[in-house]
């Protein structure tokens, strides 16, 4: 039995990459890890200071650290939707890697969040 190599390089319509775009999708797919990663790490202190509330429900500073967590976090997150939509999907529409059933699906959501 041969194993089957499978190129990185490809898209999915399984054209070879130019070869740029490599290093590009590389790029942003690194920005967006590290755009998750931060995300994470506020998700983690807000679940702290919930906790810290929960417990305490007039404790002032843990409800301060709560509100100005969920404001970095809305901030992050809308910056983090941009790139996602200004780089991943017109790239993926662009080079049909994304059927168009899934991005009309995906457009619709990123409205309402809006």
């Amino acid at each position: 039995m041969e194993a089957m190599q499978v190129s990185i390089q490809s898209t999915p319509c399984c054209g070879p990459l130019p070869d740029l775009e490599v290093p590009m999708i590389n790029t942003m797919v690194a920005c967006l890890g590290s755009e998750h990663r931060k995300l994470s790490g506020l998700i983690m202190q807000l679940a702290l200071a919930a906790t810290r509330l929960a417990g305490d429900p007039d404790a002032t500073v843990a409800n301060q650290r709560a509100v100005e967590v969920w404001d970095e976090i809305r901030r992050d997150l809308w910056s983090h939707l941009q790139i996602e939509d200004e780089l991943v999907f017109s790239w993926g529409e662009a080079h049909d890697a994304i059927p168009g059933a899934l991005l009309d699906t995906l457009k619709i959501e990123r409205q309402e969040l809006r």
